[in-house]
């Protein structure tokens, strides 16, 4: 009888053993999946500052640069019309452009923070990166002034094509606002 109790509780703690082991398990695979869940919407966040910072960079840049509309248009009376109808035109650009990046940047920041309350995830603090877009700025400009290709450049400094364009072109149109004046 002595041994059958023995025998017994051998059972009930191997048992117990196999279903704490398996506890255990179960509980290693659920906090991996949380961890692989965070980490997607920690990149997520990261990606929406990034745009974030650089439409908030551009915008400071295009604020910086921007010629007043109504010297503009003093400077377009003295103009003949083609010229006046272009200027124009570029005048209109840049306020729709000013208009969609003020609602890429609401959009942006409505999506960080529904991040920010969905998981309590604290959004990355990126303090170098507006010093860092002036930087490239004028090392496009100076790259493209020694001749490199927009996609050396591109390469070099790690940025779009696009960025690379758009720095280029505002440059020109601030150099040609500037000469005709």
């Amino acid at each position: 009888m002595m041994g059958l109790n023995n025998e017994l509780i051998f059972y009930i703690i191997i048992a117990l053993a196999v279903i704490v082991f398996m506890l255990l398990i179960y509980l290693y695979l659920k906090d991996s999946e949380t961890t692989r869940k965070f980490r997607l919407y920690e990149r997520a966040i990261e990606e929406l500052n990034q745009n974030q910072i650089t439409i908030h960079t551009q915008l400071r840049d295009m604020q910086k640069n921007q010629v007043n509309k109504d010297e503009i248009l003093k400077l377009l009376d003295n103009s003949d019309a083609e010229v006046k109808e272009g200027f124009q035109a570029v005048v209109t650009k840049l306020d729709n452009l000013s208009t969609k990046i003020e609602t890429i940047e609401a959009t942006t920041s409505k999506k960080i923070d529904y991040l920010k309350e969905e998981q309590n995830i604290p959004a990355p603090i990126v303090a170098n990166h507006i010093a860092i877009k002036k930087d490239n700025s004028t090392r496009v400009l100076e790259m493209h002034d020694h001749g490199f290709s927009n996609e050396a450049i591109a390469k070099e400094l790690k940025i779009t094509l696009g960025e690379i364009e758009f720095m280029i072109k505002r440059e020109s149109i601030i150099h040609n606002t500037k000469s005709s004046g």
